[in-house]
């Protein structure tokens, strides 16, 4: 199963610009690794995409944003594994946007 989102702000540049699409597919939680960027389930109605810094010895995840300049309620917090939708595997950037898309692993 996958998903598509839009990238709405700057936390995540230099990987991810504001306005692009992001392809989240869904992964198994037990091989979620830091480094990875996934999209989570921040709070109800309200999903986010950054890159996992760490897993805890709880099974929890912590995640950060690519952009040190931003800062984000999120970042720096364990949450459960569970509120991972998906892995992010492929981004997209509106036409009227820079060319190209950056490469994720």
């Amino acid at each position: 199963m996958f998903r598509l989102f839009r990238i709405g702000g700057i936390s995540m540049e230099p990987t991810l610009e504001s306005g692009a699409v992001v392809l989240a597919v869904r992964w198994p939680r037990r091989l979620l690794k830091a480094g990875m960027v996934v999209a989570v389930n921040a709070a109800p109605a309200k999903v986010i995409v950054k890159r996992i810094a760490a897993i805890t010895p709880h099974d929890e995840i912590v995640l950060e944003s690519d952009n040190a300049a931003t800062a984000s309620r999120y970042c720096g917090v364990p949450l459960p594994r569970d509120r991972v939708i998906g892995r992010v595997v492929l981004s997209r950037y509106r036409a009227d946007q820079a060319k190209g898309s950056p490469s994720l692993g």
